[in-house]
């Protein structure tokens, strides 16, 4: 009878341990299915950039969670397939000077992975302009804590990935 009990121990054991992997593999399957990495410009710019396509066209996105929403450079608007949400803000520019955002939904595309966002579309030119002569790079945008928290996004700077 201990022999039995012992076989069933070590059955139910096995396949805790099965079971366990299987859970790991799928986690690890799922995270690399939705990983967005910026290893390759903070590589460039010691910044998190991502490119992110709309049809063929390229768009250079900073990740940045200390903005509350995401920008993209006015001058990109007409260049892009974008809906003008008939809406604007106030908010601070990069100077700390207020400045109007006029708000436009953008669809946006990484990989085989479609985000809809909301932009405020402010003139980042000035701003953007420093990281394009250092880097090369020229920049379209910032994506915002909103889209973080929107996609359930998290930045990941031992791995220099966004995943969820």
């Amino acid at each position: 009878m201990d022999k039995l009990i012992l076989i069933v121990l070590v059955f139910l054991l096995c396949i805790t341990v099965l079971i366990m992997e299987w859970i790991h593999t799928y986690r690890n399957k799922q995270k690399e299915k939705t990983k967005i990495s910026f290893k390759e410009g903070l590589d460039l710019t010691e910044l998190p950039i991502v490119t992110f396509y709309q049809g063929t066209t390229k768009l250079h996105f900073l990740l940045d969670t200390g903005s509350n929403i995401s920008y993209i450079n006015r001058d990109v608007i007409n260049n892009i397939k974008a809906t003008d949400l008939k809406s604007s803000s106030s908010t601070f520019g990069v100077e700390g000077n207020g400045v109007e955002c006029h708000h436009y939904s953008i669809e946006i595309g990484y990989k085989d992975q479609k985000f809809v966002e909301e932009f405020g579309a402010i003139d980042l030119s000035a701003a953007f302009s420093t990281i394009e002569k250092e880097s090369g790079i020229k920049l379209h945008g910032i994506l915002g804590n909103r889209f973080f928290e929107k996609y359930k996004y998290v930045l990941d700077f031992k791995e220099l990935i966004a995943y969820r």
